[in-house]
C-alpha cells in the first residue's frame, strides 16, 4: 500500500503528529512546559501508566533544547502590534524599481545616496544571514558608529530567512546594550526584503511570529529606553554596498568558524520539518526490514524509492485497469488460491497441477500459459513477469505498455 499508494506509514504519521503536537506545546507554552519537564524527568503520579509518552515527550523536549528553539514566554503569547508603533519599515530604495533592471553599480550609487540623504544622523546597523549548501547557518552585523561587527553560528535548521532575522536580532541586542544613553533614531539596514515588507505590514492587533515577536520587543526596548524609534531599511544584495559587503563575508564565515550563538535561533516550524523527516527516516527503515519477508513481490516491482506519485496518475482508461494491475503489483488475485483461503474453493492447486493457483505462479511458471508468457517475456527481455512492470511503471509510467500488460492477462484468462 505504501509504495503503490504512495501512502505515509500509519506509525510515522502517529508519531510525527504526536511529536508536532507535544513540540508546540512545549515552545508556546510556558506552564505546559514545566509540566511537561516534569514528567518527562520521571516525576508525577502517571508516568508507570504514560511510559510512552514520557519517552515521545523526552525526545522532543531533547531536541527542543539541544537544536536551541525559540521558546515562547507568556509575554511573547500575549504580545499584540500596539496602536502606535516605534518603527518604520522601508522596502524600497529611491531609484532602483522593483524588477532590479538597473545594473549593480548603479544600484550600489542610489543606496549610498539614500542613507546618506535619509539616514546621516541615525545610528546605522547593517546585516545579514547565510546558510550554506552544507546546512550551517550564521548571522553577522556591523555598527557604523562603533565601527564594529559581530557574527556568530547559528542552529543548522535556520534557513536562510531565519538566518537574516536573526541578524537583525544581535544587531538589535548590540543597540540595546550599548546604545540606550543615544539620542539618534537607529535605522537597521538588511538586504531581506521578505522581513522588511512582513514588518511594514503588520497590522495593529497582529500576532506575529516568534522571531519577529522578539524584534519588536527589543524595538520597544530602546524606545522606553531612549523615546527614539527604530528604521528597517531594504538595500539590495550583492552590489558591493562596503558595509552590507562586509557583513556578507562576515556571516559567510562564521557558518565555518564563527561560535555558536547563545541564545536559540531556530524555530518550532523549523524543527517540525527535521522532526517529520526523521520520523519517515526511522519507518522506512523498519519497513525496509519487513520488506524482506512480506511484501516482497510488491517491492520487486516497484519499491518505495522508484516514484514520486501513485503511477496510476496519468492513466485514463478507466478504474478496471487500474485495479487489475494494483492486484498484481499486491500479489493478491482473485484467484483459485485466494478462494480457497477464503473457503470458497475446495482446491488451491492450479489447473496445470503444477502448483499452487496464485499470481506468481501463473505468471511465471504455468505449462498452459507457456506460449504466451515467452512471447511477452521475449518481447521486453524479460525473465519474469515482474521484470516486465517493473519496466512499465519505472522510472516513471508508460500507459500505452501498462494497456498491453492488461490486454495480456484479459486476453489469457487470468483470474486477477
Amino acid at each position: 500500500m505504501h509504495t503503490i499508494c504512495r501512502t505515509q506509514y500509519i506509525a510515522a504519521t502517529a508519531q510525527y503528529t504526536a511529536q508536532s503536537t507535544m513540540l508546540r506545546m512545549i515552545v508556546q507554552d510556558p506552564t505546559i512546559r514545566g509540566l511537561v519537564h516534569e514528567l518527562a524527568s520521571g516525576g508525577g503520579m502517571a508516568v508507570n501508566r504514560m511510559t510512552n509518552l514520557r519517552e515521545l515527550y523526552q525526545q522532543v523536549q531533547h531536541f527542543v533544547t539541544t537544536q536551541n528553539i525559540v521558546v515562547h514566554t507568556e509575554r511573547n503569547n500575549s504580545f499584540r502590534v500596539p496602536l502606535q508603533r516605534k518603527f518604520k519599515a522601508i522596502d524600497k530604495v529611491p531609484g532602483i524599481d522593483t524588477k532590479r533592471t538597473s545594473l549593480p553599480s548603479e544600484m550600489k550609487q542610489s543606496t549610498i545616496r539614500h542613507i546618506n540623504d535619509k539616514y546621516s544622523d541615525h545610528i546605522k546597523l547593517y546585516t545579514d544571514g547565510s546558510k550554506q549548501p552544507s546546512g550551517s547557518a550564521a548571522s553577522a552585523f556591523y555598527c557604523d558608529k562603533h565601527r564594529t561587527g559581530e557574527g556568530f553560528r547559528i542552529s543548522h535548521l535556520c534557513s536562510n530567512y531565519s538566518a537574516e532575522v536573526n541578524a537583525v536580532l544581535l544587531a538589535l541586542k548590540h543597540l540595546t546594550s550599548f546604545h540606550t544613553d543615544s539620542i539618534e533614531d537607529a535605522c537597521i539596514l538588511t538586504d531581506s526584503q521578505a522581513l522588511v515588507s512582513f514588518l511594514k505590514n503588520l497590522k495593529i492587533g497582529d500576532s506575529p511570529p516568534i522571531l519577529i515577536n522578539k524584534i519588536l520587543e527589543l524595538v520597544n526596548l530602546y524606545n522606553l529606553e531612549t523615546n527614539k524609534n527604530v528604521y528597517f531599511q531594504w538595500i539590495p544584495a550583492h552590489v558591493e554596498v562596503p558595509k552590507n559587503s562586509f557583513c556578507d563575508k562576515l556571516a559567510k564565515l562564521c557558518t565555518e568558524r564563527g561560535e555558536l550563538c547563545t541564545f536559540p535561533t531556530a524555530t518550532e516550524g523549523e524543527l517540525r520539518t527535521t522532526l517529520a523527516e526523521t520520523s519517515l527516516a526511522t519507518h522506512q527503515k523498519e519497513h525496509e526490514l519487513r520488506l524482506q519477508d512480506a511484501g516482497s513481490w510488491t517491492n520487486n516491482i516497484l519499491s518505495t524509492n522508484d516514484q514520486h506519485e501513485v503511477w496510476f496518475k496519468d492513466i485514463t482508461k478507466g478504474n478496471k485497469l487500474i485495479t487489475t494491475i494494483n492486484r498484481i503489483l499486491y500479489g493478491h488475485a482473485n484467484n483459485r488460491y485466494f478462494r480457497y483461503l477464503m473457503r470458497i474453493e475446495q482446491d488451491p492447486i492450479c489447473e496445470c497441477r503444477k502448483g499452487l493457483d496464485e499470481l506468481d505462479h501463473i505468471l511465471n511458471e504455468c505449462e498452459l500459459k507457456e506460449e504466451a508468457r515467452a512471447r511477452i517475456f521475449d518481447k521486453y527481455e524479460a525473465s519474469s513477469f515482474q521484470e516486465i512492470l517493473k519496466k512499465c511503471l519505472t522510472p516513471t509510467t508508460q500507459p500505452e505498455l501498462i494497456e498491453e500488460i492488461y490486454k495480456y492477462i484479459q486476453e489469457n484468462n487470468i483470474a486477477v
